[in-house]
């Protein structure tokens, strides 16, 4: 009991942050942090970028730290780019085409997620390439740019210590008017 009195009696003298002593200890405790990552998050370097910012949050219901990364391509695409982590990383990211003609069959849509795969702060070795790998699956799914597609991708095709799942999609939206389809993919590395 007289311990706690000192160190609130210190606190209250040395202008202690409650708030902040939490935040560092949940930190101290994450295996993944913003320290670590932060240098590894690009900045956008695309030439058909008009406009991007970032957001840093913290989920409130699992006390993760989240960073996004909202890019606007010149032709009127978007992309929102999402870094989640703490006891594990979850990267994800959904690219919304504004046209039709950018993702109508598997070469151009694995060739838009590939290439926003290179944001992902954690980096992963592919045993095949990761732009093989989307072609195939999306071929395999019958891919036309019509109808809703879901892909669960091969786990063993990544050389990690470390569990990971990820799969890759794409969504109509020709009925909502803003946006032709939305391509994206998710990954998950950790909480084992």
């Amino acid at each position: 009991m007289r311990l706690i009195l000192i160190v609130v009696m210190f606190c209250i003298f040395a202008g202690c942050n409650a708030k902040a002593i939490a935040n560092n200890s949940v930190e101290n405790d994450c295996q993944y942090t913003r320290a670590a990552l932060a240098m590894k998050m690009k900045a956008p370097a695309d030439a058909n970028i008009v406009n991007s910012y970032w957001q840093k949050t913290k989920d409130e219901s699992s006390d993760e730290t989240v960073d996004r990364l909202y890019l606007v391509f010149a032709d009127g695409s978007s992309a929102t780019i999402e870094h989640k982590y703490c006891s594990m990383y979850n990267f994800s990211f959904v690219y919304y085409a504004k046209h039709k003609d950018d993702i109508n069959d598997e070469k151009k849509v694995a060739a838009i997620i590939n290439r926003l795969f290179g944001y992902s702060a954690v980096k992963v070795v592919f045993k095949k390439p990761l732009l093989n790998v989307l072609e195939s699956a999306f071929k395999s799914k019958n891919y036309n740019g019509q109808g809703k597609v879901d892909i669960a991708l091969p786990a063993d095709n990544i050389d990690i210590n470390d569990s990971v799942e990820y799969g890759a999609y794409y969504y109509p939206l020709s009925d909502i008017g803003v946006a032709e389809g939305a391509v994206g993919l998710t990954m998950s590395i950790g909480g084992m």
